[in-house]
């Protein structure tokens, strides 16, 4: 599987049209008169990630004739948050959703997606800005998953989980700050988990706004005093699925 690439405004605004996801849009700086500001700003209505670039670097994305305007088609068709959650809640189903928190490294949200598909996760919450792209490399690290299981791409991680708990899910964050264990804790319930960058972590506003705040124990003996974001999440959805289990 290869990134799939267009250029140029009308292909842009036909892949717009016929209701492709976009994974992320290139503008050329140099050429960012009143068409290609247009542009930006379409896709900003969209939620598409825009980034504008100089002429300098343009040239390893732009190969082809671009007018200034070279998009990435997403492999994945991304859903929607709150249909997912009423959905969810129309059949009678618990909501597991698992937010990544500006998780930037492709491979990381491929085994996290992994992880959370096996577990039986409903979804998978990825921000517009500040995370990793789901391309072809993060569909290879997840073996597949990332086309199978839903993938809601949010504007505002903070309102998109505040959302989520005035929908009635408690909101659990796995941080190696707390004092609270995530071993014995009842997952039974609606549930989301936040997963933190891979090196600072869970954002402290989300951490404040959470419902509960477990940490992962480790041995003392050994001096490792964090897991790998993809390691930590298999263990902490696992938790999930053990816990929904034994009910």
């Amino acid at each position: 599987m290869s990134d799939q690439f267009i250029y140029g405004i009308n292909a842009f605004d036909e892949a717009i049209r016929s209701g492709k996801s976009i994974e992320k849009l290139f503008l050329l700086k140099e050429n960012l008169g009143p068409r290609l500001s247009k542009i930006r700003e379409e896709a900003k209505r969209l939620k598409i990630p825009v980034s504008v670039v100089p002429k300098v670097k343009f040239k390893g994305i732009g190969k082809k004739n671009h007018q200034g305007v070279v998009a990435m088609i997403s492999p994945i068709q991304y859903a929607s948050l709150e249909n997912i959650v009423d959905e969810l809640f129309s059949k009678g189903v618990n909501p597991f959703l698992l937010a990544a928190d500006s998780i930037t490294d492709i491979r990381n949200i491929g085994a996290i997606a992994r992880s959370a598909q096996a577990f039986g996760c409903h979804a998978l919450l990825t921000p517009l800005k500040g995370g990793a792209m789901l391309n072809a490399e993060a569909i290879k690290s997840s073996s597949g998953a990332l086309l199978d299981l839903p993938v809601c791409r949010v504007e505002h991680m903070t309102k998109a989980l505040e959302f989520v708990k005035n929908s009635g899910l408690r909101l659990i964050s796995i941080t190696e700050k707390s004092s609270s264990r995530i071993y014995g804790y009842d997952f039974s319930g609606p549930v989301a988990l936040v997963m933190g960058s891979e090196g600072t972590g869970v954002s402290p506003e989300i951490l404040k706004m959470s419902d509960e705040n477990l940490a992962i124990p480790m041995s003392d003996e050994t001096g490792v005093g964090s897991l790998n974001v993809s390691v930590a999440a298999g263990i902490a959805c696992s938790e999930v699925f053990r816990s929904r289990r034994e009910l």
